[in-house]
């Protein structure tokens, strides 16, 4: 069995969460679910050979690990961006192309102590038109479908999200006539 069969078939699973991770709502479910997710992908793209992927996915590990536990405010942003780009840069072998995984993840880690759930989906629509590239060069055609999902299923949240905010649900009365 060849690395790309193996990387797209580990991708398949990383990308059954991405696709899911686009339904939630809530910040810490969106955030735990993209842990999982980024450390399964990283493992892919081990054998897609998309390194740049692989640190990129791994700091996003520890970024939403530090995310959880602690309010993640400009000084952590600005360490996380500093080691995450000085990483890319030094062990970067794919020109442009990997810059793509820095700069998706630098987009989400600016945003990520927002309390604004559309903000968060807006930035991880964005971030996967990235992922979406970069997947599409490394030939992760498994991945780069799942990205084309999360996109849609983002967007259709997202909407959601601002459908709701326009037209909220009566509240329910606690008074109930006898």
């Amino acid at each position: 069995m060849n690395y790309l069969i193996i990387g797209n078939i580990i991708a398949f699973l990383g990308s059954i969460l991405l696709v899911l991770n686009g339904l939630f709502k809530e910040k810490k479910q969106i955030i735990i679910s993209q842990s999982i997710m980024a450390f399964t992908l990283a493992i892919a793209n081990i054998f897609l050979k998309g390194y740049s992927a692989v640190i990129a996915d791994m700091l996003q590990v520890i970024r939403n690990i530090i995310s959880l536990k602690w309010p993640f405010k400009l000084p952590l942003k600005i360490g996380f961006i500093v080691i995450l780009s000085a990483i890319t840069i030094v062990t970067n072998t794919e020109s442009w192309l990997g810059y793509l995984p820095l700069l998706a993840t630098i987009i989400f880690t600016i945003i990520l102590d927002t309390e604004k759930e559309e903000v968060l989906k807006i930035a991880i629509i964005i971030s996967e038109f990235l992922w979406l590239t970069y997947d599409l060069f490394h030939k992760n055609y498994v991945g780069s479908s799942f990205d084309t999902l999360t996109i849609l299923t983002n967007l259709y949240t997202l909407f959601a999200l601002i459908q709701n905010k326009k037209n909220p649900e009566p509240e329910q009365s606690s008074d109930i006539k006898q």
